[in-house]
């Protein structure tokens, strides 16, 4: 997932132009690792306030949701998958 530098104050998640960096999509625990290194403020030439740290954690906790194994017992992937026994 790339996190980019578009200009003073404004970091941006996507495929964008500018100063960036490439995280792992869909973990928060690399976001972290990132966030207490330093290594997405020195990639981006610059620091991460406080604000965009908060959205940047939510965007990342929304995207490790999505990249969830599914519950298998939900998932109806059997012969008998909606059928009554």
């Amino acid at each position: 997932m790339r996190v980019a530098r578009q200009g003073p104050g404004e970091v941006v998640v996507g495929a964008v132009g500018g100063r960036g960096a490439w995280l792992c999509a869909g973990s928060l625990a690399c976001l972290e690792r990132a966030l207490a290194k330093g290594a997405l403020a020195r990639a981006l030439r610059g620091p991460v306030d406080a604000e965009h740290t908060q959205v940047l954690r939510r965007f990342f906790e929304i995207g490790a949701r999505m990249h969830e194994p599914a519950d298998e017992s939900s998932a109806g992937s059997g012969p008998n998958s909606g059928q009554e026994g």
